[in-house]
């Protein structure tokens, strides 16, 4: 997608809830394409800019060459710090579970030290189909959310093939950050269809942000009473899935809101 597709569908988002990196504006002359949009919430902007804003990579006056995702090979999108130096997207922060931030208000800086290495050495099966054999193995991958599959992908990887998505987790009042391969994607959404069960296109809204609802979805998990840990535990038929209602991700590479086109200006 070109700089200026990506502007003309950035430019209706609401402008009181959006930030659009000013680099676009002065670097453009130069051949040097940012175009970064973020919703405020999703990229953790407390206070809204009342003047020109920079996105924490252009921020950087770091060579462009040397701003890479350690969690992916797409360097293009909405980077932030993290806590060793390096760069990641926030996409891919919030779709690997054991990514952390050390500010969830802030959502920065990105914590990379308790993602296992097991991560690391998995290759990204949609690079290897679209014919980039030379990235599958580089950064980290996460898994299809469908119990016993097997199949690991990047999660920028995933996100532009629309395979990324938010399912309700009901004991937290909350959502979890979840991917599918293709197969189980389009295996899951069609069964839901079917079988009445809700399958929600677009964006949904937002009271917190997603750094928080991550945080919240794997740290607060309800407690049991005394009560019920003294209850005798009862053997329960295996059940099918049930039918959450699953939202394809808000959260692209470039932008935090699905109809931006979810890229930055240039080409991976």
């Amino acid at each position: 997608m070109s700089l200026f597709e990506n502007w003309n569908k950035c430019i209706t988002l609401d402008p009181l809830q959006k930030a659009v990196c000013c680099c676009w504006l002065w670097k453009l002359e130069r051949g040097i394409k940012c175009c970064v949009v973020v919703i405020f919430a999703c990229y953790g902007i407390v206070q809204v800019p009342t003047g020109p804003w920079f996105c924490r990579k252009c921020e950087s006056q770091e060579r462009a060459a040397r701003v890479r995702c350690e969690l992916c090979p797409h360097k293009d999108g909405a980077l932030k710090r993290t806590d060793n130096g390096g760069w990641a997207h926030v996409v891919c922060a919030l779709y690997i579970p054991e990514v952390q931030f050390a500010n969830v208000l802030t959502m920065e800086p990105i914590v990379l030290q308790y993602v296992p290495h097991d991560r690391f050495n998995k290759t990204c099966y949609i690079c290897e189909e679209q014919g980039r054999e030379s990235k599958a193995a580089s950064g980290a991958c996460m898994a299809c959310n469908r119990h016993g599959c097997r199949q690991a992908f990047h999660v920028t990887c995933a996100q532009m093939a629309g395979l990324l998505c938010e399912e309700e987790v009901l004991e937290v009042d909350n959502v979890k950050y979840c991917g599918y391969c293709k197969y189980h994607f389009n295996k899951m959404k069609t069964s839901r269809h079917s079988g009445g069960s809700s399958f929600i296109a677009g964006r949904r809204s937002r009271s917190t942000s997603p750094a928080q609802e991550k945080h919240v979805s794997h740290h607060e998990r309800p407690k049991k009473s005394r009560k019920d840990k003294e209850r005798p535990k009862q053997k329960h038929k295996k059940r099918p899935e049930s039918p959450t209602s699953l939202t394809p991700s808000s959260v692209p590479v470039a932008c935090v809101n699905a109809e931006c086109g979810g890229r930055a200006g240039g080409n991976h």
